[in-house]
């Protein structure tokens, strides 16, 4: 798999501390979603991975923003 795809993020930061990734559900414009596990509670996940640009972040920020007030239970 190649530098930075979304099967490389798996490892990095607390989402590859607290999910195990079981399989692609998928693939968009800004993203790709993932079905995952959570270690603790067991209960399965839809996770969006969508690769970090610095010179977006603060549209990003915006757009999940956005995103959390429309739908409560993202989280970001």
């Amino acid at each position: 798999m190649e530098k930075g795809s979304a099967s490389s993020w798996t490892k990095t930061g607390s989402y590859g501390a607290d999910f195990r990734e079981v399989s692609p559900l998928g693939r968009g414009g800004q993203g790709s979603v993932f079905k995952a596990v959570h270690i603790l509670d067991k209960k399965e996940y839809a996770v969006k991975k969508v690769p970090f640009n610095k010179n977006r972040g603060e549209e990003l920020v915006h757009i999940y923003y956005n995103m959390i007030a429309k739908y409560p239970m993202t989280v970001a």
